[in-house]
């Protein structure tokens, strides 16, 4: 078991505002809370920077082969006068609202646009494992997407 100077150091390390808060939090209840906001973490560090301007000539360059049709779409903008600022900017946005939709879609734990009884036999769970190597289902992930975590 962890001592709360040790949650701390854990909460730290993923950068998360206010360490010792989190970690009197998870060392009392237990939330699974370092779990959460890791993978959150690592859904965010999908979107690009705000100054990463090179971020789509790096990723046009790189998905030529397999999204042709994405990277046509790109040269035909830019050709057209759009600003690359406006287009990552736009990315950003879309690649946002996709990391929530993801997260809702986890916390959801079944399809939403089935019939009852046909989802209702269709279940998923972020998990963390525990320290006796036991699933522990995580829940609340989309709330903490909609706050200033890490």
């Amino acid at each position: 078991m962890r001592t709360k100077e040790e949650w701390e150091t854990l909460f730290r390390k993923i950068g998360v505002e206010d360490p010792e808060g989190w970690a009197s939090s998870e060392f009392e209840e237990k939330l699974g809370n370092l779990t959460s906001l890791a993978f959150l973490r690592e859904l965010r560090k999908l979107v690009p920077a705000k100054d990463d301007q090179f971020w789509l000539k790096r990723w046009v360059a790189y998905e030529a082969d397999t999204q042709p049709g994405a990277c046509a779409a790109y040269s035909r903008l830019l050709n057209a006068g759009a600003n690359s600022e406006d287009l990552l900017l736009l990315l950003r946005g879309v690649m946002s609202e996709f990391v929530h939709q993801t997260v809702s879609a986890l916390d959801a734990g079944q399809p939403g646009d089935l019939e009852d009884e046909i989802a209702e036999q269709i279940q998923w769970r972020l998990c963390e494992i525990d320290e006796n190597r036991k699933l522990v289902p995580l829940s609340g992930l989309h709330e903490l997407a909609d706050g200033d975590a890490p």
